[in-house]
């Protein structure tokens, strides 16, 4: 009897130690099931809001980006303007001055086109998708590109070329609206360094004299070409730096990207600054032949003029490609 009772009482303790072990395994299962339904289903909350962070760009951002493009754009054209006007009583004078108003003209048109496309895209909840940015960036650039030509032919009329750089900078600032459809974020961030670039290259302008004496200019005229020449790579180079850190902390600030995408906003000025300039060799063609006819002087100085411009620029993409790379490159742990 006592032997049949201890093996019962074995058997039964078998039994509820098997079921205690099962449930515990049902209860485990059940909570890490529990637990991993819950991490995805917040990781999807996680990846919807970092997915949508990463394809809008910051209302206030864009709208101070289209203030300052207007800005630009305004201020480029009483500069235009008071330069042409200036020089009226002399033709050649004023064609010239017409002609190398142009570009300058063309690229703020094409950054305000670029950057008013971006604002209005911003605060319409309508334009999440390429197609209805470029709508939007079109009807923008449309308006903008409008007034800007109104402005050239009531202030210069439209005789001796003057009708071609209207149109030229009507279509620079339509052409910023359609670049206006790319991702925001990227573009934003292309966008503000452009405009740095733009401004370092205006206060260099300015001190263009002491530069170029800083570096022997002022030893003998072979001193100052080579002076200028090394003014120029140098602000340049110091151009795509601006461009490629602004870039680089734009576009961090919207979200963590694959390096490419820093790469392309990193040298997004100097493909705009190359932008403008195809479109004024394109759509100014026919002043600058103009201007050209005139002399062999002012040939060699628009040539001169053009081949600057466009050895600027893609300095500028280089340097601010590899500037924004660098950035990123710091910013990566070793593992």
């Amino acid at each position: 009897m006592n032997a049949d009772a201890t093996d019962a009482e074995a058997a039964r303790a078998d039994t509820a130690n098997a079921g205690a072990a099962n449930a515990g395994t049902t209860g485990t299962t059940g909570a890490a099931g529990t637990s991993g339904a819950d991490g995805a289903a917040a990781g999807g909350a996680d990846g919807t809001g970092a997915d949508e962070a990463a394809h809008r760009v910051d209302r206030r951002a864009a709208t101070a980006l289209a203030v300052v493009g207007l800005v630009w754009l305004a201020a480029t054209f009483v500069t235009a303007h008071a330069s042409v006007v200036g020089n009226a009583d002399v033709y050649p004078v004023a064609l010239g001055a017409a002609a190398f108003a142009l570009p300058n003209l063309v690229a703020a048109a094409l950054v305000a086109g670029a950057t008013t496309g971006l604002a209005v895209a911003s605060w319409l909840a309508w334009a999440d998708r390429p197609v209805r940015r470029l709508l939007t960036g079109l009807a923008a650039g449309a308006v903008l590109g409008g007034v800007s030509a109104g402005l050239v032919a009531y202030g210069y009329g439209t005789g001796g070329g003057v009708a071609g750089l209207a149109a030229t900078v009507a279509a620079a600032a339509v052409l910023g609206g359609v670049i206006s459809a790319g991702p925001p974020p990227v573009l934003a961030a292309g966008l503000l360094g452009t405009i740095g670039t733009l401004l370092l290259g205006l206060v260099t302008g300015l001190a263009q004299p002491t530069l170029v004496n800083l570096f022997g200019g002022s030893r003998g005229l072979d001193a100052q070409v080579n002076a200028t020449y090394t003014v120029a790579y140098l602000v340049g180079v110091a151009g795509g730096v601006v461009a490629g850190a602004a870039s680089f902390w734009l576009l961090r600030r919207h979200g963590p990207r694959a390096w490419p995408w820093y790469l392309l906003t990193g040298a997004l000025p100097g493909i705009l600054l190359l932008v403008a300039e195809a479109t004024t060799r394109i759509g100014g063609s026919g002043l600058l032949d103009l201007v050209r006819s005139l002399s062999e002087g002012d040939r060699l100085t628009v040539d001169i003029a053009s081949f600057a411009r466009l050895r600027n620029a893609m300095i500028v993409a280089f340097v601010g490609g590899l500037t924004a790379m660098l950035a990123v490159g710091r910013t990566l742990r070793a593992r």
